[in-house]
């Protein structure tokens, strides 16, 4: 009998450690919290550029008085050193977060200081998405320093404090192989004082175990942007992922958020 006991005790003990390391929080969360000591995943999550990681940029246009905001996207051509001859006009819903509209920008030059001037008939279709959209800002280049730095989590406005965080759990499963196949199922939390509410939600894995290689790596909090006519912002949050040979991947996501309405 004292032998049963001891079994179910160490069962109980091993089963609280296990969903004690499953959880994560915090405005940055790692697959594995080793890979908080790998330097080229602590480059990348301190938005440093490293080798082979694939970067999308964006620059801020503006926003409407009902929720939409617009921005350009470049995709850096590593191949060609520089930027490439397209960036997209993003129209994004940041309600229901959705992209509304995708206007494609081509560019007919460069200037001295290497700033991207549009097409001239691109130039008047991007400017009529905008109007269509009741964005008051026009275009007509673009500066090839991307990397718009988003205001930092937490911030004070009208006496109250807000922040935004991830909250997840790690599940493991052994495949037929007999490898294991990890599961983070997260929330994106934003708080308005001690109030909260969920924003977005996602899953991702990651197969072949944990580490390089092995597909997802972690997920942090980059910032907003606050609409200057509502009570409004917009989040970005970005993950990173091991790619083929180990490159570092990353890719971006917005999620709007409204600062008075939906917390509990």
């Amino acid at each position: 009998m004292k032998r049963y006991f001891f079994m179910i005790f160490v069962l109980l003990i091993g089963f609280s450690g296990y969903a004690q390391n499953n959880k994560r929080s915090g405005h940055i969360i790692y697959l594995n919290e080793s890979l908080r000591d790998d330097s080229r995943v602590a480059d990348a999550m301190n938005f440093r550029r490293v080798m082979n990681i694939r970067e999308v940029e964006i620059i801020p246009i503006g926003w409407s008085n009902n929720g939409i905001f617009a921005y350009f996207k470049e995709n850096f051509n590593y191949m060609a050193g520089g930027p490439t001859d397209r960036v997209d006009l993003i129209i994004f819903n940041a309600i229901d977060d959705e992209i509304e509209e995708i206007v494609k920008i081509r560019a007919s030059t460069w200037d001295d200081d290497w700033a991207v001037v549009f097409k001239k008939e691109d130039v008047e279709t991007g400017n009529q998405t905008l109007e269509k959209y009741r964005i008051n800002k026009r275009i007509d280049r673009i500066p090839t320093k991307f990397g718009f730095e988003f205001d930092q989590f937490p911030f004070y406005w009208n006496t109250r404090k807000y922040d935004c965080w991830f909250e997840a759990i790690v599940d493991e499963e052994i495949d037929e192989y007999n490898d294991p196949i990890y599961t983070i199922k997260w929330n994106l939390i934003a708080s308005n004082n001690n109030k909260q509410k969920i924003i977005a939600s996602g899953t991702e894995t990651s197969s072949g175990g944990y580490g390089m290689g092995g597909g997802y790596i972690g997920s942090r909090v980059i910032g907003y942007i606050k609409n200057p006519y509502e009570n409004r912002i917009l989040v970005e949050i970005e993950h990173l992922g091991a790619g083929f040979e180990g490159d570092i991947c990353s890719s971006v996501e917005y999620h709007g958020c409204h600062l008075d309405i939906g917390y509990k």
